[in-house]
Formats: C-alpha cells, sequence, structure tokens
C-alpha cells in the first residue's frame, strides 16, 4: 500500500511539474490583457495616456508578487 501511495504522489507531482509553464503562460497572457482593457477603460474615463500608463503600471498581481508572496508564506 505504501509503494501505491508514494507512486500516486509521483504521478501527481510529476503532472503539476509539467503542467506549470502552461499556467504561468496562461496566466501572464490574461494579465496582460487586463491590464490593457484596464488602461483603456481609464483613457476612455478621461485619464491622460501618460497617466493611465502609470496607473496601470501598479496593477496588482505581477507574476513576481505572487512568487513572493508563495515564498513567504512557508516561512510562518
Amino acid at each position: 500500500m505504501n509503494l501505491r501511495r508514494s507512486l500516486t504522489t509521483f504521478l501527481y507531482t510529476a503532472r503539476l511539474m509539467l503542467s506549470l509553464p502552461g499556467i504561468t503562460v496562461r496566466y501572464y497572457i490574461k494579465r496582460r490583457r487586463a491590464v490593457g482593457l484596464f488602461k483603456k477603460e481609464l483613457i476612455v474615463y478621461g485619464l491622460s495616456p501618460r497617466d493611465a500608463e502609470e496607473i496601470a503600471g501598479v496593477y496588482p498581481f505581477k507574476m513576481g508578487d505572487m512568487l513572493k508572496m508563495l515564498r513567504g508564506s512557508g516561512r510562518n
């Protein structure tokens, strides 16, 4: 039974590791699209393109921010 559990854990871990690049690329593309839409909406509502670019630059949940959050959660 212990061998079965170990094999199952290994297979699920391998599956996760193989799917992580795809998840990362999809996240990056969707976030980029959301930032672009956010910037366009700001411009439509009357902000100058320069101000809209500056505000969109601080749009939350960059990939680096997500990794910092995950690394920090393991230290508690």
